[in-house]
């Protein structure tokens, strides 16, 4: 045991200049109002026993006259929480001990900035929050059950840091929806939570680098604008409403037609959906279905415009998160919305003057890599058809067996379209020197501006136009190939007795 007299604990009010309190390890609290130059005594709180550690002070941020303080008598093998708060500058106290468990020791105390009756508190089992000064304690998640030992409040940013015993330490990043949880909130069938502005920059991701396994880095915030979102009720499926109506009543057993239904079903969803100042669609994002608090990311993205995915940055602005639901293919929204503002971080020495422009560039280039990936589906589609043509020729009854060079002329025809889309493997393959072919074309120019914020370059729209070029070349020899030369050699070979073309629905009678 240390001896008795030491100063353990220091709160100056962040409200009154020179209100300072100072807890000591003996169970006493010593106020000064004037900077030091006197102090006032307090030595007796109601339900503590003497001589108690005065684990922690805070002076409140709302209220001048008020004080929070907790105590750790767990020397004397007594291991109750002790928290109190004093309306009066440490004259009299109340406690806030609220529905906390016997042995739950309180270490230390902070308050929200913004919200006064919203306190933090560390104790031997974790962490724990209240909205009504103490009335009601609950228990923040995630954590392990260990000794919460320091707790501080980021106020930028709304973090709350709370230190470990050992030498751990962990973040709750951005805690400012707990301002807002209330009674009429959780009684309402959804909602979305206040959204703190996003920030738009350029991201990028170079983890330890050449630093070696023990140089310590740790996972940034996800890039975005972050959504909080309600749900009083999980959007169930046929068979989840069926399996909890059995634990209540289990006599009742399905029809077929109902299990036929539940296996036919596809699962409902549940969308966040983000739309600009205007109105328009720029995103739909697929969010969890259960019942609770949920936080997703929005990458402040539009939606791929090659079919899947994210495509260019939104510009800066305001827009509207609406949350929906999808059932048996039928999309309502459901009650809720919030407002994301959307603030590019100044200085950017590139970024381009017209955001706007840059999107449309972004448009276009969208739908050529979308035309490009259908060309590259449709040729594979092609070699596969050709193939097994290949494959029945020598198994049906071949009258004509021009067919078989048919085919070699057809396969040839798409090596060489290969070629001009996909690279000449012959010559990679054995590391020489290959000129760049269609697709990594495209994947170069469209991927260097993925992840900036400026416009094209002259090089860029060059590098656009010999491609858009060269896909109408390609399209000018596949499309012959796939729409006649492969159809009527597979029409023949069928007429021989080979396999109905996979286009063709048989004929029957």
């Amino acid at each position: 045991t240390s001896v008795f007299g030491n100063c353990v604990s220091l709160s100056e009010s962040p409200m009154i200049e020179g209100l300072i309190y100072v807890g000591t390890d003996d169970g006493l609290i010593q106020i000064t109002e004037n900077n030091g130059k006197s102090w006032r005594k307090e030595s007796t709180f109601p339900d503590v026993p003497d001589m108690s550690y005065v684990s922690c002070l805070t002076a409140s941020r709302h209220e001048a006259d008020v004080v929070y303080a907790t105590f750790d008598n767990h020397k004397s093998g007594d291991f109750k929480p002790y928290i109190l708060r004093s309306a009066d500058r440490g004259r009299t106290w109340t406690s806030i001990t609220g529905n906390l468990g016997e042995r739950e020791i309180a270490y230390t105390l902070q308050e929200d900035h913004v919200m006064s009756g919203l306190l933090f508190l560390g104790t031997e089992f974790g962490g724990w929050f209240t909205q009504d000064t103490g009335k009601k304690w609950i228990k923040m998640g995630g954590l392990p059950t260990i000794a919460v030992r320091d707790i501080d409040i980021q106020r930028r940013e709304s973090d709350v840091v709370m230190a470990t015993f050992g030498r751990g330490f962990y973040v709750l990043d951005d805690y400012a929806m707990l301002r807002h949880v209330d009674a009429s909130l959780l009684e309402s069938e959804s909602a979305i939570l206040p959204t703190r502005r996003a920030l738009l920059y350029a991201t990028t991701s170079k983890g330890r680098g050449s630093q070696g396994a023990t140089y310590w880095t740790t996972k940034n915030p996800a890039y975005g604008a972050t959504i909080t979102y309600w749900l009083k009720e999980t959007l169930s499926t046929r068979k989840e409403r069926r399996k909890k109506a059995e634990k209540d009543d289990g006599s009742k057993y399905p029809t077929f037609d109902e299990l036929r239904a539940e296996d036919n079903e596809k699962a409902p969803r549940v969308f966040v959906t983000i739309t600009d100042s205007a109105g328009n669609l720029v995103r739909r994002l697929k969010a969890s279905r259960n019942k609770g608090l949920h936080r997703m990311t929005w990458d402040l993205r539009h939606s791929g415009f090659a079919g899947s995915g994210s495509g260019p940055r939104v510009a800066p602005g305001n827009y509207t998160a609406r949350l929906s639901r999808e059932v048996d293919g039928e999309l309502s929204t459901l009650p809720g919305e919030g407002t994301i503002e959307v603030v590019a971080l100044e200085p950017s020495t590139f970024t381009a003057p017209d955001p706007e422009a840059v999107i449309a560039w972004h448009r276009k280039v969208g739908r050529l890599q979308r035309a490009l990936d259908a060309t590259s589906r449709a040729l594979t589609d092609a070699t596969t058809r050709l193939e097994k043509v290949r494959g029945t020729l020598s198994a049906v009854n071949i009258a004509d067996t021009k067919w078989m060079a048919e085919e070699h002329t057809i396969r040839g025809k798409l090596n060489a379209i290969s070629v001009r889309l996909s690279g000449d493997q012959t010559r990679s393959s054995r590391n020489a020197a290959t000129p760049t072919a269609l697709n990594g074309r495209v994947r170069s120019f469209a991927g260097a501006l993925h992840n900036s914020t400026s416009g094209p370059t002259g090089t860029h729209v060059e590098q656009y136009n010999q491609s858009s070029d060269e896909l109408k070349a390609v399209l000018a020899l596949l499309r012959p190939i796939v729409q006649k030369d492969i159809p009527n050699l597979e029409a023949k070979v069928a007429g021989a007795g080979g396999p109905i073309p996979p286009d063709q629905l048989p004929t029957w009678k």
